[in-house]
Parts: C-alpha cells; structure tokens; sequence
C-alpha cells in the first residue's frame, strides 16, 4: 500500500508517495496519485488581518460541510449550503492580502526540465468526511483530468481564471473505465470560470472527472466530501480524450485510463491563513 504524504492542505491535494523511489522534501512531482487533502507543520506566523477560527466564515464552512457529511445522503438543499458558506469565506481569511490576491511569490516556483509549471496545493483540514484546502495555479498550468469516485467537491475561483473541461460515463462504461481500455464518455462542461461566478459542484454523477487548465494566475477553494481513500475504494485515476476530442457539450468521446502525467507537478506549501478545528 502507498503511504499517503501530507503535505499543506488536496479537490486539498492528498498524493500518494511512490515507494519505489525517494520523495522530496515539501515537493510533490509525478507521485503515483492525485488526492485533496493532507496535514503539515503550520507556520506560527500569523497575519494581524487573520480571524480567529471561533470568528471564521472559514470555519463556518467546515461546520456546514461537516454536518452535510454526517448526513445519509447530500441532497440539493446541503449542497446549496455549503456553495453559499463557502461564497462567504474572505481572502484574507486564507491568508492572501487583502490588497493582492495573488499574495506572497514563492522562491522556486518556476517550471523545471521535463515537468509542467507546479502547482501549488495549502492543506486546510481534513479528517475521514471533510477535506478542504487551496490550490494555485500559474497561468498555464494544467492538473490533469482525473476522477472523484463516490465524491462530491466544490470548487471556487478565488483569483483568476480557468479553462474546465468535465465529463460524465457514458451508460455502461464505468465498470470498464480502469481497464485500460477506452470507455466511452459525454462531455458535460467546457466553459471558463472566473471568480466571479459561484462555486461549481460535482458529484458522483455529474462531471465527475474534469480538468482545469489555468488562463491566469489562478487560486482555487476546494471543499471534497468524502476525501480520496484508496483502502476504501475511492482512489484517484488519471485519463485521456482518445482522438477525435469532444468539441461540444453533450458529444461523446473515449477516455483512456492513463499512469499520472510525467509533466504534472504539485508542490505543497505551508498554509497561513484562519485555522479550523472541531
């Protein structure tokens, strides 16, 4: 089994290490799993802008998620509830100042021989219902289409800019789809998300797999509900359009199992905004 790293904060990115071969300190780069969600050495810095978790929409957030997540089943009045407390969480709450929202450049971010630009992921919380956490995305930069199996995730645009391109199985293919064989599919979403729109939701059943691509410096809050665990069969897949692509909503297309990208590269960073706890 791999050990799952934790790193800061996963949809939040929670990878699994290779045993195969040393990890590097802080710096996830083509590890064998894309996941949301870890646990990291915070800083003890701390902003005099920042709210105290009792004070928090952030933590109002993680009580609204977490209660929907006790829950039998997530209906579309729960899932509206934690859109809205999660349209409510402030910048500055995150730990980005508030008079730019790109807040501080990271030394050593650039892209490295052979890899795509990294993507930079800041864990929040994360326990066996809830993960959320924060990812960053330098323009031009991809994470690659990948699955959320049994899962629903939030996702909002805090700064910036994304291309999302999301898609359902087509009747009978998920069974196939891990096969390495190619499964049909529909493309559901192919739209470009800023942040002004509200937070997008997928769910078990509705573009359960998708891709940002980032046209801008870009920043995004991701709420997962459950988070990825492969022991209990919710591992992360990776996949690829087999030629012809879809060009519209609602065409269908085939989508191969693929191993992670050699070019996807994830580094985590400390995350310095509100805490949360329960």
């Amino acid at each position: 089994m791999h050990r799952l790293l934790r790193i800061p904060g996963t949809p939040c990115l929670g990878i699994l290490a290779n045993p195969r071969r040393p990890t590097i300190p802080n710096t996830i780069c083509s590890s064998n799993r894309l996941m949301f969600g870890w646990a990291w050495p915070f800083s003890k810095r701390r902003d005099s802008t920042t709210a105290t978790a009792s004070q928090s929409q952030l933590q109002n957030l993680l009580n609204v998620a977490h209660s929907v997540a006790r829950s039998e089943d997530i209906s579309r009045e729960s899932t509206d509830e934690i859109a809205a407390a999660m349209a409510n969480v402030p910048l500055y709450e995150l730990g980005f100042d508030q008079h730019s929202s790109r807040g501080p450049s990271v030394p050593g971010s650039g892209a490295q021989p052979g890899r795509g630009l990294p993507i930079e992921y800041q864990h929040i919380f994360e326990d066996q219902l809830v993960s959320i956490g924060v990812f960053k995305l330098p323009a031009g930069s991809t994470i690659p289409l990948h699955n959320h199996p049994g899962m629903h995730v939030w996702s909002r645009i805090l700064y910036g800019r994304i291309n999302l391109r999301a898609f359902d199985w087509a009747s009978g293919s998920r069974s196939s789809s891990r096969s390495g064989k190619p499964a049909a599919a529909v493309l559901s979403r192919d739209q470009t998300v800023d942040s002004e729109q509200s937070p997008s939701l997928l769910t078990p059943s509705d573009s359960n797999l998708h891709q940002f691509t980032a046209a801008a410096d870009t920043a995004i809050l991701d709420v997962l509900i459950p988070p990825y665990n492969p022991r209990g069969g919710r591992d992360c897949a990776y996949y690829e359009e087999v030629p012809p692509a879809a060009d519209t909503v609602g065409a269908e297309c085939n989508l191969r199992c693929i191993p992670e990208p050699a070019d996807f590269c994830c580094v985590g960073r400390a995350y310095r905004g509100t805490r949360v706890q329960l």
